[in-house]
């Protein structure tokens, strides 16, 4: 109703003239034959007929993969081309930002011991993937992806095998929205973010809470609700204080102005803010004589300008960096070790270009602001 009355057309609709994740055919037929194996292999366990289907779906899926991984020039545009790039996006901001997801593998454990000894397996992998030169993420980083991740995939083994073979009007109703959901936040647009999965929030709690009523352990309702809002609590401070930041930082401009005018005074010159409107800074800094920018801008001779090190995209990396001699930096702090937005921590709460990881365990500051003057 929101996206109607705001926008005129629901956000399912829209976002599929946003136009595709570019990512070549070949990565929607692998992630067909990938799950096609996989459904057939769930559905008829146990007789030839459906392992033979399933490993004929697996095997072209894999040669397939093998022969663009071996075409490719990095290991980046392979991930692209089988949209696994976004695939880990969405699966560690659903992990990350659904705490109640995180007893899914003990539910996989009841469920069956050997699917969930392979899904230990699994998640040891990918961490050392991540973990690797070739993931390039430290340790902490790289156990709470596959930790969120892992979540993720423990909840939808789960999902498959509490499937029955006679499946009900409720479970069709709740696996095709889950789906189709899952499906537009994988292939539309190359990035996701956090209340992108308001999409499938609804299946996958009625799903959960299937799961968790199947069990007479009620005090999972309680380390449930109690874990997810004291996480949530601690992220929305956290959130808070980032976003705060800016006003700490505008009474510092304020104070410093005389100073900024005599390097670069404003009748002659310009002082610019790297921060597009996303960034909520402009109100702020604006009052100071700051005005926004963005990186593929022309900065004249002599003009100031103000970076941030934690809070910006992948993509706000300023051309031609010998044009800019560092002036003075101001650092701001918080002793909570939580950040949601938080580039060299791969926290992008906002938006998978900020980071991979919902949020991120770290001590780095709330944010960092470098004062630079154009050469």
């Amino acid at each position: 109703m929101w996206g109607l009355c705001t926008y005129g057309q629901m956000h399912f609709i829209a976002t599929f003239s946003r136009g595709f994740h570019p990512a070549a055919p070949v990565g929607l037929i692998c992630i067909a034959l990938f799950l096609m194996g996989s459904l057939f292999r769930r559905k008829l366990s146990g007789k030839i007929l459906p392992i033979l289907l399933s490993w004929g779906c697996w095997i072209p899926c894999l040669i397939l993969g093998l022969r663009v991984f071996a075409a490719n020039a990095s290991l980046a545009a392979w991930l692209e081309t089988f949209y696994l790039d976004k695939v880990i996006a969405v699966a560690s901001f659903l992990g990350g930002s659904s705490v109640f997801l995180f007893v899914a593998p003990y539910f996989l454990w009841k469920e069956s011991k050997r699917a969930a000894g392979e899904w230990g397996v699994g998640m040891l992998a990918l961490f050392l993937c991540f973990v690797s030169r070739y993931g390039g993420f430290n340790a902490l980083q790289s156990a709470m992806l596959a930790f969120f991740i892992g979540s993720v995939i423990a909840f939808l083994i789960v999902v498959g095998l509490r499937v029955t073979p006679v499946i009900t009007g409720k479970q069709v109703f709740l696996l095709s929205w889950l789906g189709l959901g899952l499906l537009e936040l994988v292939v539309v647009m190359p990035w996701t973010a956090a209340r992108y999965l308001l999409l499938v929030l609804p299946p996958v709690c009625w799903l959960f809470q299937d799961m968790l009523e199947s069990t007479s352990r009620l005090r999972l309702w309680m380390f449930t609700w109690g874990a997810t809002a004291i996480i949530g609590a601690a992220l929305a401070y956290v959130d808070f204080a980032q976003a705060g930041v800016i006003v700490s930082m505008a009474d510092v401009l304020q104070a410093q102005r005389p100073t900024f005018e005599g390097l670069s005074p404003r009748s002659s010159h310009r002082w610019y803010n790297l921060a597009d409107t996303f960034d909520g800074s402009q109100p702020y800094v604006a009052l100071q004589g700051w005005e926004n920018s963005f990186p593929s801008q022309a900065f004249p001779t002599g003009s100031l300008l103000l970076r941030r090190v934690y809070r910006k995209s992948s993509w706000w990396t300023l051309p031609d960096t010998q044009r800019y001699q560092p002036l003075m930096a101001w650092e701001f702090n918080s002793r909570v070790p939580l950040r949601v937005m938080d580039v060299p921590a791969s926290a992008g709460f906002y938006a998978s270009c900020w980071g991979s990881l919902p949020y991120a365990i770290t001590r780095h500051p709330l944010e960092r602001f470098v004062l630079y003057i154009v050469k």
